[in-house]
């Protein structure tokens, strides 16, 4: 490249930035900015008496005792999920677990009726990414237990739902190292009987 033309060139890029400073300091890019449209929701979702719950939405019961303070199941937040017509939601353990997902705001939670809560089967089952293993959860208060369900996917899909409440593959969710880490690893399940 020419010495002429890398010099047209940087003339050209400080007139242009100079230009852009101006109009954005003035406020005339306000002016100038076309309208942006607002992108609607892809996400997979189902309505529940008239809440729309978003795959991925973070909800909670609004649930009160007799005196107005929250029931102590209110105060837990769950993460849905929607598959087709099915709707699972799954507990967040606690606030280091839903600290660990850097995509998830406390303001995002959305309190819903506990008649909204009940039409979402809890899942207690879980692959931790990069895992093939799934394991059963068995949450207690902030802390809690995980089994991994050493079965053939057969043996897994064709069981009874009971304790783990359903097997259907579509239940499980993939959670970080963080969350499958705060609940200690007990013994296998290896055996139907032991998840219906």
């Amino acid at each position: 490249m020419s010495k002429k033309l890398k010099k047209g060139l940087k003339k050209s890029v400080s007139v242009v930035t100079a230009i852009t400073t101006i109009v954005w300091l003035s406020g005339l890019a306000l002016v100038l900015t076309p309208a942006v449209s607002v992108v609607a929701d892809e996400r997979p979702s189902v309505t529940v008496e008239g809440v729309t719950i978003y795959d991925g939405d973070l909800i909670s019961s609004n649930a009160t005792n007799p005196d107005g303070t929250p029931t102590y199941e209110s105060l837990d937040i769950y993460i849905a999920k929607v598959v087709g017509a099915e709707k699972y939601k799954r507990l967040i353990l606690n606030p280091q677990v839903f600290d660990s997902y850097g995509h998830l705001n406390w303001s995002d939670v959305k309190e819903v009726d506990q008649s909204v809560m009940d039409a979402f089967t809890t899942s207690c089952l879980i692959r931790e990414d990069g895992d093939t293993k799934v394991y059963a959860l068995a949450p207690d208060d902030d802390t809690g237990t995980k089994s991994w369900i050493n079965l053939t996917a057969e043996e897994f899909l064709g069981a009874t739902p009971g304790a783990y409440s359903t097997n259907d593959s579509d239940a499980i969710y993939t959670v970080n190292s963080t969350d499958a880490g705060n609940y200690t690893t007990t013994g296998d399940i290896t055996t139907v009987a032991a998840l219906e």
